[in-house]
């Protein structure tokens, strides 16, 4: 089971130093802040601390409020090592995506099919952003596989199973079954059972086959490089970026208040 994200959202520096006064409170403060000092780095809110792949959570307790520096050239060095990586070998995972790829709003998200926290996420605040923006062209949603291998022992199987079923033009419905039936196939293992239900025979057959293909397997190893890359220590992980400034939304944020900060984007 894993921790949510690790960062929130940026505040003018009024609101930062009201928010060292409130503590949690200061996580429904949307204002931005504007990049000052180092052009390089924004400041954030650390709302909550993730599960690393190993297990263990940091220092910071769920609710407990922080702050800290995001250096976005490092990013930036990590996506570009990722990409040249991916032209040199000549292998560059499959874009799992839904909705404009030229939307004002980029959210990218990190899931592990056998998360529990990724399962809350996918239902309750994926599911409806996509009927209220991907779907609308304000928000364009990439979805990366990251198994936590240690700690979820058949994640790996459902992540291939998953990009499998992209390759038929399945992905989507292969997502929402792994979900919903989390508890079942998290306990019993029946992972290709519970993927082909949604499948037609024919699409199902060529699933099976591509899922043992180590090739798929390669794909899910690229994206969880890629992740580790882009310093991705759990799931579920957010990433919202809009006009080049990027925000960690923890995974435990509601719908709501996802919702208002979309909006608030938007609205400037």
């Amino acid at each position: 089971m894993t921790g949510p994200g690790t960062s929130w959202m940026s505040m003018d520096a009024q609101s930062t130093r009201q928010a060292k006064k409130r503590s949690h409170s200061a996580v429904y403060d949307f204002r931005m802040l504007d990049l000052r000092g180092d052009p390089g780095s924004f400041e954030v809110v650390i709302a909550c601390s993730p599960v690393n792949r190993s297990g263990t959570s940091g220092t910071n307790r769920l609710g407990r409020t922080a702050y800290m520096l995001i250096d976005m050239r490092k990013f930036v060095i990590g996506f570009a090592f990722v990409l040249f990586t991916g032209l040199l070998t000549g292998q560059n995972a499959p874009v799992k995506s839904r909705g404009v790829p030229n939307a004002p709003i980029l959210l990218e998200v990190y899931s592990d099919y056998q998360c529990h926290f990724c399962k809350i996420l996918y239902e309750q605040t994926l599911v409806p952003l996509e009927a209220d923006y991907v779907d609308k062209g304000k928000v364009y949603l990439v979805h990366h596989e990251y198994p936590l291998t240690d700690m979820h022992p058949y994640a790996m199987e459902a992540a291939c199973y998953a990009c499998a079923a992209h390759r038929v033009g399945k992905y989507e419905q292969a997502c929402d079954v792994l979900f919903r039936h989390q508890d079942s196939w998290s306990t019993s293992g029946k992972i290709d059972e519970t993927v082909c239900s949604v499948l037609t025979p024919a699409e199902a057959k060529k699933v099976r086959e591509l899922a043992k293909d180590p090739a798929i397997a390669a794909e899910v190893r690229q994206e969880i490089q890629a992740a580790q890359a882009a310093k991705v220590e759990g799931t579920p992980t957010v990433i919202l970026t809009y006009r080049l400034k990027q925000y960690r939304i923890p995974g435990s944020t509601g719908y709501p208040i996802l919702k208002k900060f979309i909006d608030q984007l938007l609205s400037n």
